[in-house]
């Protein structure tokens, strides 16, 4: 059960997250549980990493009770190339595993920040090693990546809804002169809504 205190700073967390403009990640906290917070990722096809163009993952960041002192741990949802599914199991440099090189500045931000560099990275990761690291081909990651959005519509309507919905309040607030007309054209949704399929499942 968290504290009060720690409420106070998850909550402050989330809100520094959502405050500036972010291509590649959205962020919903769960209306059920305030230690889990859901991560959509998307745009990962910077530099040389042509391979994620079109990818969007979910992954469920798990706080602890003494958060942001100790890391948080992760959940992949869909299939990715990198990060096995529905296991909070992963083994990342700076994760529960790793608490020795964990900084609580880094916080919910830095740490979802680096479950996306380990993606666009993955080569240098699946290099030092890890619990449930896969090694995927370019061409298996753009498999997963092709029309990984429109699978996570439709085995996910309501919860990518609900993640739509979350985006709109706050990215109203965002200063996009901050961002380069290529980046503003990569922010997500746009001014277009998600067409959902029927509701099959919830995360």
């Amino acid at each position: 059960m968290a504290s009060d205190r720690a409420i106070k700073i998850i909550m402050a967390q989330i809100k520094k997250c959502c405050k500036e403009p972010d291509i590649n990640l959205i962020y919903y906290p769960s209306p059920d549980n305030i230690m889990h917070v859901w991560c959509l990722a998307r745009n990962l096809d910077a530099g040389d990493s042509k391979e994620w163009s079109g990818g969007h993952f979910i992954f469920l960041l798990e706080l602890p009770a003494d958060f942001p002192i100790s890391p948080p741990k992760f959940k992949a949802y869909n299939e990715n190339g990198v990060y096995a599914v529905g296991t909070f199991d992963i083994c990342i440099g700076i994760g529960h595993y790793h608490k020795d090189s964990w900084k609580p500045t880094m916080g919910l931000g830095g740490f979802a920040r680096e479950i996306v560099n380990g993606m666009m990275q993955r080569h240098f990761l699946i290099e030092k090693g890890g619990l449930n690291l896969l090694t995927s081909t370019n061409a298996e990651i753009e498999n997963y990546c092709a029309g990984s959005l429109e699978k996570l519509k439709k085995e996910y309507a309501d919860t990518m809804e609900k993640i739509e919905a979350e985006y709109a309040g706050y990215s109203a607030e965002w200063d996009l002169s901050k961002l380069t007309e290529d980046e503003r054209s990569r922010l997500p949704f746009g001014k277009v809504k998600f067409q959902t399929s029927a509701t099959t499942s919830t995360l």
